[in-house]
């Protein structure tokens, strides 16, 4: 049983939305579902469309795999528009 007084961002097992997941990890919620579906970010689906997903998970993500993911995004967008560029 939890205390009234806890704050819920601290507790790890708390169940989050793909909205609240992209906010975390500062990602469009597209790219979280994405993730979900290419089985890079582990999650279930509620009837339909709607994905739920550990907050221990997503954060057990962020330092290491999604940062390295995003970060290889960005530099590939990067080394397209500098050679569009000429540089």
């Amino acid at each position: 049983m939890t205390r009234p007084s806890e704050d819920k961002r601290d507790r790890p097992d708390d169940w989050l939305t793909t909205e609240e997941v992209a906010a975390l990890v500062k990602l469009k919620p597209a790219t979280v579902a994405k993730y979900a579906r290419e089985g890079r970010l582990r999650g279930f689906k509620l009837l339909g469309r709607c994905w739920r997903f550990r907050r221990s998970d997503v954060e057990s993500l962020v330092p290491g795999e999604m940062q390295t993911t995003v970060s290889c995004e960005r530099a590939v967008v990067k080394a397209a528009v500098q050679k569009v560029l000429g540089r």
